[in-house]
């Protein structure tokens, strides 16, 4: 199957959330989950992404006594499909990014979105005031090497950040500031509705301490472009076709 901006997004995104996995009796899974409480209309969205790329509808099943949200299904042709770019099984040992992305900046720009959307997070600081105004891009993963080449492409467009230990053995990619978050509007977005609304209101917030005016940009002229709302707007706000 030939790679498309959709389907460099999903890389991304099995990158962060998802799971191929195979079991003794040659059942073939594809599975991606994610929080119950905050994620299920980016979840909607990745059903809308298997039914493009591969025609294949999904159902979305919520965890009894847990916040989690889980797509899940069997098929051979998807499973072997995406074990060309994702690995089998328990990947972050293996996690890399795919070589099939890594020479095309679209490609690498649209898989760090997916990996955004689902590892990623936007968090505001006090940066030594009294309130917290100051945002935060950050990726957090298990897998040092891999972490450190997204940053690395990042820092290639013209981002500065750093990569530091987390806690339980984990790292955390951090991209600061507004010029940053300005730069990732305009260059990565986020097809995630929770992300969208965070990134909106530190672009609000940026705006009211005059600070996006120091990137050469104002927040009316961001708008949401770098989203891509006629994918996003398009989905439902509520969802009640999730089994239980």
């Amino acid at each position: 199957m030939k790679l498309n901006k959709k389907y460099a997004e999903l890389l991304g995104i099995m990158a962060g959330d998802g799971c191929l996995s195979k079991t003794a009796r040659n059942k073939c899974y594809v599975y991606i989950s994610s929080n119950s409480e905050t994620d299920v209309e980016h979840m909607i969205y990745v059903q809308s992404l298997f039914k493009d790329l591969f025609n294949r509808e999904t159902t979305l099943h919520k965890r009894k006594d847990e916040n989690t949200i889980v797509l899940k299904f069997i098929d051979k042709k998807i499973f072997y499909e995406l074990s060309k770019h994702c690995p089998i099984g328990k990947k972050y040992d293996k996690l890399q990014i795919p070589d099939s992305i890594k020479g095309s900046k679209t490609f690498m720009t649209w898989f760090i979105r997916g990996l955004f959307d689902t590892d990623g997070n936007v968090t505001l600081s006090k940066q030594h005031r009294t309130v917290h105004y100051y945002p935060r891009i950050e990726i957090r993963g298990i897998t040092k090497q891999f972490l450190t080449d997204v940053l690395n492409y990042l820092r290639n467009l013209g981002f500065y950040g750093s990569l530091s230990k987390g806690y339980c053995n984990s790292y955390r990619l951090e991209v600061p500031g507004f010029k940053n978050l300005v730069r990732w509007c305009n260059m990565i977005g986020s097809s995630n509705p929770k992300q969208i609304r965070k990134i909106k209101a530190a672009l609000k917030n940026a705006n009211a301490r005059d600070r996006v005016r120091t990137c050469g940009l104002q927040l009316n002229r961001i708008g949401l472009s770098c989203f891509d709302t006629r994918r996003s707007a398009a989905l439902p706000l509520s969802y009640t076709g999730i089994r239980k």
